[in-house]
Order: C-alpha cells, then structure tokens, then sequence
C-alpha cells in the first residue's frame, strides 16, 4: 500500500503541490451498463432514471 493512504497528511500535501486529474472511471462504468451519456448533464440524467 502506498503511504500516503496510510496517512492522510501526507495525501493532503501531496495534493498541495500540484494539480491532480481525478478520473474514477464512472461514465465508461456508466455506458457498459447501458446508459446515455452524450447529454452535457450525463451523469444526473442516470441518476434522474435509475438512483438505485
């Protein structure tokens, strides 16, 4: 495990530095389920039509 997991201080300066990309991988999750997400407002339109 990486250190800064183990202690949050550490995350937070490393995230002080720099800008970081943060990218979880939701709409490609998204669309393998069968969801539109061509829309600007993509993700609240899913959770508009299936918030379970």
């Amino acid at each position: 495990m990486l250190a800064f997991m183990q202690d949050p201080q550490k995350l937070s300066e490393r995230f002080k530095s720099r800008v970081h990309v943060l990218d979880g991988g939701l709409a490609t999750e998204l669309e393998k389920r069968g969801h539109d997400i061509s829309g600007k407002l993509w993700s609240a339109q899913v959770l508009l039509e299936d918030p379970g």
